[in-house]
């Protein structure tokens, strides 16, 4: 698939990014704003998952939740587990740092759809949105 093409598709989805650390949310997001149009950003967890309540079951809902696992207040794991519990069919991804057994362990229990290590390497990012798109077709 060409950048236009993939950039056909993403443009046309919502974006929840969560992410704590303020240098990689700044990057990460630069990085973001080349597929998506539209990406709301969140500063830890709870924040997040506030944010996807309030977009729930309306034209502003998500199609993607981006999110970092360590974050003060409630972590990228609890919001996703929380979201799961009230949209199973909600497309989660973790973009981290941490490469341990017990994250996997957790990711496979949640479901959570996929992992991204940071920082995000743009074939594996390409690959996973593709597949997000053939999904959502």
């Amino acid at each position: 698939m060409t950048y236009d093409e993939l950039f056909r598709h993403t443009k046309k989805l919502k974006v929840l990014y969560v992410e704590d650390e303020p240098l990689v949310r700044e990057a990460t997001l630069s990085f973001l704003e080349n597929y998506f149009t539209s990406i709301e950003v969140c500063r830890d967890g709870q924040a997040g998952f506030r944010k996807y309540e309030q977009n729930l079951d309306t034209d502003s809902s998500y199609d993607i939740v981006l999110t970092d696992i360590r974050m003060p207040i409630l972590s990228g794991v609890e919001m996703a587990k929380a979201i799961k519990q009230i949209n199973e069919e909600q497309i989660i991804v973790f973009i981290t740092a941490q490469k341990d057994k017990d994250f996997f362990l957790k990711a496979t229990t949640l479901e959570v759809d996929y992992c991204l290590f940071k920082p995000l390497e743009l074939d594996e990012f390409i690959k996973v949105i593709e597949d997000i798109i053939k999904l959502d077709n």
